[in-house]
């Protein structure tokens, strides 16, 4: 619906009688387009001080550069402003060192095929229902790139300044970012609340890759923080009810963070402090987290994981909160492959190799059920109360296969295999088979 609202709103524009090759030629700076029409560049243009270069005043105007320069002087203002007109258009050129922003306009804006370089204040701010795409946008002291909501900006090639607390690409609410790559910066994207990002990249940046407010989506990106490794803070840092999907992150602190009641699948987190770290009742599935230096993933109360695969994570494979449920998942050469809190649920995950346990709770109330563990150096290492522990596998373990402590509900321990089996239904085994 948004992107209809938007290409509408501009084939009205490219219809207007007005838009004839016949239109106003800009020969020099300042200039102001005070009626609806086309308006064309015939040189490059240098700004005076103290004044914009193109000063917009009237709805329905297009300014087509024509391949051209627009350069500010040390103390000139804006390269190209509206001043209270929408639906300007902005195309094809280069805006080159204006001090208090390169192209600044209102709602219903389109910016097509321009770089902006070394401005301040803002490359590139376009108001609600506005479209960006096809620009490439460098070093821009106050941002690169503000879109206001219901937005779309599209195939943009950024490179940032690293400056603290600067973010590149700022996406207003429901906006849409898609094929947005973005090289630095302090935070690459931050996406009000809804917004979507699709196959957007954020690489070398300092403190995130991804900002997303509440209800926000990412889907197919990419974040890849700054090096050496942990120069960068958060992969994807993420509010409530946020939805990430197919994303890979790696040489983060944190590659991914939710808020509560989010939903986390067919990620890739690698090289990082922490893998996926999500707060209550959040969902992880279909992920893979290797390769760090603290825990693989980490629920919060309430939380769901299935289908995940843990490696070589130096604290827990899993760090489950209380009320957790993890289904289906494996753990391999971590410390501990699996360990919740209370009242949480485990069943037909597989832990290897893991240096301490595959499966372990210090609290009472858990249920672990058709669980296997072999070569870990505990294969069920349960303490506390309450604990149902039934139809697990235990093999190979260094230390011991099963350690539960009296008060927990065990079933019986079969060293044989399935010909006995059925007297037992419940029964944990000693075997593979």
């Amino acid at each position: 619906m948004k992107t209809l609202i938007v290409l509408a709103a501009f084939a009205a524009l490219s219809a207007t009688p007005a838009l004839a090759w016949n239109g106003k030629a800009i020969t020099g700076l300042p200039f102001d387009a005070d009626e609806p029409g086309y308006y064309y560049v015939t040189c490059n243009l240098t700004g005076t001080s103290g004044e914009h270069g193109i000063t917009v005043r009237a709805d329905d105007v297009v300014i087509d550069l024509r391949g051209f320069v627009l350069e500010g002087l040390s103390d000139s203002e804006a390269g190209i402003i509206t001043n209270g007109s929408d639906r300007t258009r902005v195309v094809n050129g280069t805006i080159l060192n204006w001090p208090n922003g390169g192209a600044l306009l209102q709602d219903g804006a389109t910016v097509t095929e321009v770089n902006v370089r070394g401005c301040g204040d803002m490359g590139i701010g376009v108001g609600p229902f506005s479209l960006v795409d096809r620009c490439v946008l460098q070093r821009n002291s106050g941002g690169d790139l503000r879109a206001g909501r219901e937005s779309i900006v599209e195939d943009c090639r950024i490179q940032s300044l690293v400056t603290m607390d600067l973010v590149s690409v700022e996406l207003g609410k429901y906006t849409t970012a898609t094929r947005v790559v973005v090289r630095g910066g302090w935070t690459a994207f931050d996406a009000a609340p809804y917004a979507r990002l699709e196959e957007c990249s954020a690489s070398e940046f300092e403190y995130a890759g991804f900002e997303l407010d509440v209800g926000a989506t990412a889907s197919r990106c990419v974040a890849d923080g700054a090096t050496p490794m942990p120069a960068a803070t958060y992969g994807i840092l993420a509010g409530d009810n946020t939805r990430i999907t197919d994303c890979s992150v790696a040489t983060v602190v944190i590659g991914i963070q939710t808020g509560s009641r989010s939903l986390v699948t067919s990620s890739i987190v690698s090289d990082v402090g922490s893998g996926i770290h999500t707060e209550d009742y959040s969902r992880i599935s279909g992920c893979n987290v290797s390769q760090s230096t603290g825990n693989g993933v980490t629920l919060g109360r309430g939380a769901y994981l299935g289908h995940t695969t843990m490696t070589d994570c130096a604290l827990f494979g899993v760090n489950g909160g209380r009320r957790s449920v993890i289904a289906d998942c494996q753990a391999h050469e971590n410390g501990t492959g699996f360990n919740v809190a209370g009242y949480s649920v485990l069943v037909r995950n597989y832990a290897s190799q893991n240096v301490a346990s595959g499966f372990s709770t210090p609290l009472d109330g858990s249920s672990f059920q058709e669980n296997h563990a072999t070569m870990n150096a505990n294969g069920f290492l349960i303490s506390g109360k309450k604990n149902i522990v039934i139809r697990n596998r235990a093999i190979l373990n260094t230390t011991q296969d099963f350690q539960v402590p009296y008060g927990n509900p065990f079933a019986p321990t079969l060293n044989s295999g399935w010909a006995i089996q059925g007297s037992y239904p419940q029964a944990n085994f000693r075997t593979p088979f």
